[in-house]
């Protein structure tokens, strides 16, 4: 039972960093100007995707405030491509962090 116990406890670390994690990044999303598509966790690397609405300094905004909560050791703003949306004919910016 001793190794089945290490493991849950392992189990549960991860959980918890998981969890904290997710939620640091929800909570740092500026309410009007990042809109956020999806948070994935693996293996201690956290992937967000998302919309800029107004300029891609919303993602480096974002990037920064990630980077403030001292959760993760790296905030890299992976990719940023800036595309016209074909209802409303205004620029947005996809983004995509990986935190790690």
């Amino acid at each position: 039972t001793n190794a089945l116990e290490v493991q849950y406890q392992s189990l549960r670390e991860q959980r918890e960093e998981a969890s904290g994690d997710v939620r640091n990044a929800w909570l740092k999303i500026p309410s009007t100007k990042v809109i956020v598509d999806t948070i994935n966790w693996s293996g201690g690397v956290l992937t967000i995707t998302g919309i800029a609405t107004e300029s891609q300094t919303n993602v480096f905004a974002y990037a920064t405030a990630l980077r403030d909560t001292h959760r993760f050791e790296n905030v890299i703003v992976t990719q940023i491509i800036k595309e016209m949306t074909e209802d409303t004919m205004v620029y947005v910016y996809k983004f995509t962090l990986t935190l790690y």
